[in-house]
């Protein structure tokens, strides 16, 4: 949201930061083996969640982790191996402007359903303000003939081994943060970090891609990390791919059937994320409020390619 976007000044600290680490423990480390690792099994500190990996590792395959302790999975739920795919789009009619994704929302639907149609069954549950499920997708078996309001997130994701939410998120603070869902009139119906901590079976062993503004950060205690990806490991998912700050819609797209391409062919997120090269268009609409000034922006632009993570719980 406002603010959260790294403007200018910060860009550098976090380059500054990134540059550190790369000098005071990566380079020691690849001198040490002779060759960049593999891959890395990433669990930052408090003050490195807002550094993404690949700015630090640059090429090399990166999974974060906010804890070692493998957690318990045996009560999981049992998936199916399909996907949902969730479009949440408050439209033209919003009294936000800045949140209409300008008619490319239920395009970058289409586009992630094409992808996710690779691994196998794919459920859609879409929104653009009141226009929803069969009325805005088409008669089709496969489209939930309901918004993508919170409770319907909840109810349809339970049932999908993987899971895409396109939708503006709100993260004033980690311990509000919220995914923007629309109820049948249209109106903001706020998935939140509570409603997700009270509804683990949802998510419990599930992939999530949360293509949603700064869907990725998590706050800096380190037994309860917050934020909408630290809840949702919290509550069992498997792994989530999210962005630490606010990105392009066309960027989140790009990413969205990259993961999904990579996962149809066995491909980990985290080594699709470390070989993908993003490109996003200014005029592409923001996922979150855009930044209000021109540094912001253009700060904003030249991280698209650095704001996904992929955290593994």
């Amino acid at each position: 949201m406002r603010g959260a976007v790294p403007e200018a000044g910060a860009h550098a600290v976090l380059d500054e930061l990134a540059q550190w680490v790369r000098r005071g423990a990566v380079e020691p480390i690849e001198r040490f083996l002779g060759a960049p690792p593999s891959a890395v099994l990433w669990s930052p500190g408090p003050g490195l969640r807002l550094v993404a990996p690949s700015a630090v590792w640059r090429s090399v395959p990166v999974v974060g982790a906010t804890s070692l302790v493998l957690p318990d999975l045996t009560s999981a739920p049992s998936r199916r191996r399909s996907s949902l795919v969730v479009l949440a789009d408050p439209g033209a009619e919003t009294p936000d402007p800045r949140l209409d994704l300008r008619g490319q929302g239920v395009l970058t639907l289409e586009a992630l359903e094409r992808a996710a149609a690779r691994r196998g069954p794919v459920r859609l549950l879409g929104s653009v303000g009141e226009r929803f499920g069969r009325t805005l997708l088409g008669e089709r078996s496969a489209v939930r003939d309901t918004p993508a309001s919170a409770r319907d997130v909840l109810l349809e994701a339970a049932e999908h081994e993987t899971v895409v939410l396109v939708a503006h998120g709100e993260v004033e603070t980690l311990e509000d943060a919220a995914v923007l869902c629309l109820d049948a009139s249209g109106n903001i119906d706020r998935l939140d970090v509570s409603q997700l901590g009270l509804s683990p079976d949802a998510f419990a062993g599930a992939t999530v891609l949360l293509l949603s503004c700064e869907g990725g950060r998590m706050g800096d205690s380190l037994v309860d990390p917050g934020g909408l990806a630290g809840t949702l490991l919290a509550a069992g998912a498997a792994c989530v791919v999210a962005p630490l700050w606010p990105v392009r819609l066309d960027a989140a797209e790009q990413v969205g059937c990259a993961v999904l391409d990579g996962m149809a062919t066995g491909d980990e997120p985290w080594t699709v994320l470390a070989k993908l090269d993003v490109h996003a268009r200014g005029d592409s609409p923001t996922l979150g409020r855009p930044a209000p000034s021109l540094s912001e922006r253009r700060a904003e632009q030249a991280l698209q390619r650095l704001a996904f993570v992929a955290w593994l719980g």
